[in-house]
């Protein structure tokens, strides 16, 4: 990439009238001097061409990592991953061998598998769930370590969630009643809804939109001024209902995946030892792992671990940077802004992303 850089700067200087044009649509100079310009830039990178660093993000975060893996108990050597299969694979292994002597491992697991055979859309029966458990599992890490915070869930054995049907129940009991004392013809989808109520079918009481729309709809004045005046009396049960199904909906959600989340919290102590073991690291562990460390306060540490400061940083294809990425990055762009004379870009493209640093008194 760096050469592509030099024999793009290479055509400008020989008066390449393509080159140009696209670098006067963006350069605040006269067509005339970028020439002499672009000379001026190929003898200023190659005089101090090892200060000259294009690199994808993920490769500049890597090395920031490198360089302070003392600070998270790695050896500088540490090889970064980035397939992360089998680093995964002998950490499940080395997690279904604990389950005989851990009790709660092995009832995380029974519950996982419970969830897994529930969800499946054609056979209801694993003969042997060991390696699809372990896909699943190695997915869950890989999404959830691409997030820049743990997922939280409140300490809850489900009776909220029991708590929130009774609520669900009654409110609609109330609209029910409401729906008879008006004394119009309810629609036929809405008797639906009756039914799952009477039956106790939460899940199916909440997913009918029947629910919005109690009666049939009027075909005089007269009859359709009744109709609009008795939704605006279903109105406040209605509202308080979808209120209930939100939180009903959240709290059902979090009971459902707790085993997964619970299991992804021990499991991730096997990946560490794992980690440790082997001497490596899977790179989104890489990108959590210094955007929890790097701070305003620990930047200048940072710097003195890379061996310089850096002070501009051209980021190419931003829009391709994740979260846990730009919360890594975010402390040592904050540190180039407080200084002077410093720059800081991103481009939006469709290429892979790329990142370009400069230490200073460069360029």
């Amino acid at each position: 990439m760096r050469q592509r850089v030099l024999e793009y700067l290479k055509r400008a200087y020989f008066g390449d009238e393509t080159i140009l044009s696209q670098i006067a649509d963006v350069v605040v100079m006269e067509k005339e001097d970028l020439s002499a310009k672009a000379g001026e830039l190929i003898d200023a990178i190659l005089c101090d061409y090892s200060a000259f660093q294009i690199q994808t993000i993920d490769s500049f975060i890597a090395r920031v990592f490198r360089a302070s893996a003392l600070e998270f108990g790695y050896s500088p050597t540490i090889e970064i991953l980035l397939d992360s299969r089998p680093l995964l694979d002998a950490a499940f292994e080395q997690f279904v061998r604990e389950l005989s002597t851990d009790p709660v491992k092995k009832r995380l697991l029974e519950e996982l598998t419970a969830r897994l055979v529930d969800s499946q859309s054609q056979a209801r029966y694993i003969w042997n769930p060991f390696r699809k458990l372990s896909q699943e599992v190695r997915e869950l890490y890989g999404t959830l370590s691409a997030q820049s915070k743990d997922v939280l869930l409140p300490e809850d054995d489900g009776a909220r969630a029991r708590d929130l049907q009774k609520e669900l129940l009654a409110e609609f009991q109330q609209l029910l009643k409401l729906v008879r004392q008006s004394g119009l013809e309810t629609s036929s989808l809405f008797e639906n809804v009756v039914v799952a109520a009477d039956s106790r079918d939460i899940d199916k009481l909440i997913s009918l939109k029947s629910i919005e729309k109690p009666l049939k709809a009027g075909k005089t004045k007269t009859e359709k001024e009744k109709v609009e005046h008795w939704n605006m009396q279903f109105e406040q049960h209605l509202e308080k209902f979808r209120a209930l199904k939100i939180e009903y909906i959240r709290s059902s959600a979090e009971q459902y995946y707790r085993p997964a989340v619970e299991a992804h919290r021990l499991f991730r102590k096997n990946i560490e030892q794992s980690m440790r073991r082997t001497n490596q690291i899977y790179l989104a562990d890489v990108n959590r792992a210094l955007s929890s460390y790097i701070s305003q306060e620990i930047v200048p540490q940072v710097y003195f671990y890379l061996g310089e400061a850096i002070a501009h940083y051209l980021i190419d294809e931003f829009q391709d940077t994740s979260r846990v990425q730009w919360d890594a990055l975010k402390p040592l762009l904050e540190e180039t802004l407080s200084n002077a004379a410093v720059s800081l870009s991103w481009v939006t493209r469709s290429s892979p992303s790329t990142l370009s640093v400069m230490p200073t008194g460069t360029l």
